[in-house]
């Protein structure tokens, strides 16, 4: 997937692809535990599956962006994703039962993870007037497209049923419209690659790092506990907003202000890049151990909106310099492939083991089981700045 230079048309169906992708994240991140708690699973089981929607990025969908990468077949292959997302979305409507509803997530996540790599990849790969382009400007799109979609499901999901039904809507519409506005995205058009697509060549780029094997490998597990440290959020913390007696609507305002702070952290990520990595990985480590020492403590509700708002650091910021960094690792030709492999790694991995067990202690535990992201997130900074010298640049292109 080469690099592109590209005009005002281009970038609109870029940013027309993030809206469509991550409108329905926000709905699957904040309501899929409540979602399926309406099913009749249990906590354990709903970690579980909360666990597998991450989980299948470890493997599969490395290989799937590889080899649509090599074969250059990614239109062919959406479309088959398409179809996909499609019956996996109305199976979660239809189906009950642990192993039905595992499958119809396995595929949703296999579609979905397929669709982000491709999705990054153009995003970081894109030039415009010779200059790379801002992804902090782009991504934080996708960001307020995550926040109207739980607002709108906070408004429209006022009860199980209306919630099963919007959750069929817009997963279904979402990737239609994903699906045309990303194939705009890839049409020349205006723009036309600047680097030619060969038969063969390198994975990682030479000279990306001074070794960028090492590198890539530092930076892979540097995610797995930073961004990682979120899935106990994901698969726990709306029933923890539940158990501690807030209402429906407050638990919607919860997600709303994590979402609405990862857009600021976005918005705010091309600048931040610029800080020297120390002074960095000061607020990530200050940031996180704040925000899950409040999630583990904390029950006035200014409080518990503020460890949600912290989304802005703790993921907008660490996903948003990972990304980059990963992307500088890889030849223009594999970039989809190194979007893939971290998100194998950092949510694969990271966010779906930290989701179901995080989960188990959350059962066994309740909100002490927060420490383990606060533990998670020290260890990666501590990691980060330990092998700082074999990562490529943190700062932005000028």
């Amino acid at each position: 997937m080469a690099d592109v230079t590209v005009g005002p048309g281009r970038r609109a169906a870029l940013l027309a692809s993030y809206v469509t992708f991550f409108l329905p994240a926000g709905v699957l991140l904040g309501f899929l535990s409540p979602f399926l708690a309406t099913k009749g699973l249990t906590v354990q089981e709903i970690g579980a599956l909360v666990g597998l929607l991450f989980a299948v990025k470890l493997v599969a969908s490395p290989a799937i962006a590889y080899a649509a990468d090599q074969l250059g077949a990614h239109h062919v292959t959406r479309a088959v994703f398409l179809v996909a997302a499609v019956a996996a979305s109305v199976g979660l409507q239809l189906l009950d039962g642990f192993l039905h509803l595992a499958a119809a997530i396995m595929v949703l996540s296999l579609a979905r993870n397929y669709f982000q790599s491709v999705l990054e990849a153009l995003a970081t790969a894109e030039r415009a007037a010779g200059v790379p382009a801002r992804y902090g400007a782009i991504r934080l799109v996708g960001s307020i497209a995550v926040a109207l979609g739980v607002a709108g499901m906070g408004l429209l999901g006022t009860t199980p049923a209306a919630v099963s039904r919007v959750f069929t809507i817009v997963l279904v519409s979402a990737s239609v419209g994903f699906f045309v506005a990303s194939l705009a995205a890839h049409r020349h058009g205006p723009g036309t690659p600047t680097a030619p697509t060969t038969a063969r060549g390198p994975v990682l780029a030479p000279g990306a790092a001074r070794h960028p094997g090492l590198a890539l490998a530092g930076l892979l597990v540097t995610s797995a506990c930073l961004i990682g440290a979120h899935g106990l959020l994901y698969s726990a913390g709306s029933l923890a907003l539940s158990r501690l007696g807030f209402e429906r609507s407050f638990v919607t305002l919860c997600w709303i202000a994590a979402f609405t702070g990862e857009a600021v952290g976005f918005f705010l990520l091309d600048r931040v890049q610029r800080l020297p990595l120390a002074a960095l990985l000061a607020i990530l480590a200050i940031a996180g151990a704040l925000r899950w020492w409040l999630f583990a403590t904390a029950d006035a509700a200014p409080l518990v909106l503020a460890a949600f708002a912290l989304h802005a650091v703790t993921f907008a910021w660490c996903h948003g310099v990972l990304v980059l960094q990963i992307r500088r690792l890889f030849t223009a030709r594999f970039a989809a492939t190194g979007q893939a492999i971290y998100l194998a790694i950092a949510h694969g991995l990271g966010i779906s083991s930290v989701a179901y067990l995080g989960a188990k202690l959350y059962a066994a535990h309740g909100r002490s089981a927060f420490y383990l992201p606060l533990v998670l997130t020290l260890f990666g900074c501590g990691l980060w700045a330990a092998l700082a010298r074999h990562f490529p640049s943190t700062k932005a292109a000028p």
